[in-house]
């Protein structure tokens, strides 16, 4: 058999036949200068075993039979030389990394009887540009485009219903509209993650679940229009999206994850909605907001969630008398040098020991305007702590500054009267 092949007078179809019955022929084949495998090379199989062209890295061309149902795992992975590939109709099933790093890969057009694109499938084939999905295709499965760099228009069919983690992480597509996809309700953790390209996002309506950094590190996204059917933006959703200007929430999302928009430094405009309950760790940190308003509705805010806004000047609290104030307003990691105010509404009762505390110089001037009557102040670490006290204007309504002039303590040395005359 070595020799025939070395004489390049082997007959193929024998080949194939044996690599499909031993898995351990395939490394005779990976030495070989076969550059073109035909359809009548196969004949009548039904399936292609897995790792059986593994690491060919001379092929360059395969026609596949029409009887062929079934490419099994990693059947042509590290095929670095193919070009091309003609998928017969009735195929079903392609195994998990089937075309994995297949380097010189350009274009592909799958069967329409294909419902499923599986783990890695095409992971690593920098040179794929375009891609035709099946109408029936259901699911994209975990990375099965992943680093695909050259990737740059896909179009997704109306039946799609999920899109697994890392499916297009890294890879180069510029849009990704799926308002066509009727029945697309998941999107997985890190799906887009890092697709430096992707300029717009629109979602289907009917998308309900979005995964963790599901565009985080986006860097030219500047567009996005959200999904009506979501109820959370989840963990660093767009962390990093530094081109991303303006975003409106939908009505329905009530929840706000950590570090959702940590580093978006260009977005100036956010509309927040009404049924807003809560906003995560660091979720608008050292973003480019200037004025803040947060819905009464909001029952929470997490630590240091807008820590680092150079360019705030104004962050108005919600007027809920259930609002759990944070531990740390801001944080002492993200300096904020600009001087801003901060309205603490009249149905807020309780200021938290280090809501505002400097440690480390945490930001400069501020005036803080008290609407209400602050019922208990929990200790001096509230305004600074140690040596680290900071100088801050505190704006109380007439009728309320003899009770402040009792409740704060003896370090506040100047309280202003009614906050329009101050």
């Amino acid at each position: 058999l070595t020799d025939t092949v070395s004489e390049k007078e082997a007959r193929i179809q024998s080949l194939v036949e044996q690599l499909n019955s031993d898995n351990d022929l395939f490394k005779k084949l990976m030495s070989a200068e076969i550059t073109e495998i035909k359809a009548s090379d196969f004949g009548d199989i039904t399936e292609i075993r897995p790792y059986c062209f593994y690491g060919c890295k001379q092929l360059q061309s395969v026609e596949l039979p029409n009887t062929l149902e079934r490419i099994g795992e990693s059947a042509f992975s590290y095929c670095e030389s193919l070009t091309t590939i003609d998928f017969p109709q009735d195929l079903t099933d392609i195994g998990d990394s089937a075309f994995s790093n297949c380097k010189g890969l350009t274009t592909i057009n799958l069967p329409q009887n294909l419902s499923n694109i599986g783990y890695s499938v095409f992971r690593s084939c920098i040179m794929l540009n375009n891609v035709v999905l099946p109408e029936n295709l259901i699911s994209i499965n975990i990375s099965a485009f992943i680093d695909c760099k050259n990737l740059k228009n896909i179009s997704f069919n109306e039946y799609l219903e999920s899109i697994e983690n890392d499916a297009f992480a890294r890879s180069g597509i510029e849009r990704f509209d799926c308002s066509n996809c009727y029945n697309l309700y998941s999107i997985g953790t890190a799906a887009f993650e890092g697709c430096s390209n992707l300029s717009e996002v629109i979602l289907s309506e009917n998308v309900s679940e979005v995964g963790f950094s599901a565009f985080e590190d986006c860097t030219n996204l500047s567009s996005v229009i959200l999904s009506n059917s979501l109820s959370e933006l989840p963990t660093a959703m767009f962390n990093g999206c530094t081109l991303l200007d303006n975003v409106v929430l939908p009505s329905c999302v009530t929840s706000i994850g950590n570090m959702c928009f940590e580093d978006c430094s260009n977005l100036t405009n956010f509309t927040f909605n009404e049924n807003l309950e809560s906003i995560g760790n660091y979720a608008f940190a050292r973003t480019n907001l200037s004025i803040i308003k947060i819905p009464d509705t909001v029952r929470i805010i997490f630590d240091s969630a807008f820590s680092g806004i150079q360019n705030l000047s104004e962050l108005t609290l919600p007027n809920n008398e259930d609002f759990e104030l944070p531990y740390y307003l801001f944080s002492d990691r993200d300096p904020m040098e600009n001087s801003f105010t901060v309205i603490i509404p009249e149905k807020i009762k309780l200021l938290r020991s280090t809501l505002f505390d400097r440690n480390f110089e945490c930001f400069a001037c501020i005036t803080i305007k008290l609407e209400g009557k602050i019922e208990q102040i929990n200790d001096r670490n509230c305004f600074g702590s140690g040596y680290d006290i900071f100088d801050f204007e505190l704006h109380v309504k007439s009728e309320y500054l003899d009770y402040y002039k009792q409740l704060l303590p003896n370090y506040v040395d100047f309280i202003w009267g009614d906050v329009m005359e101050a």
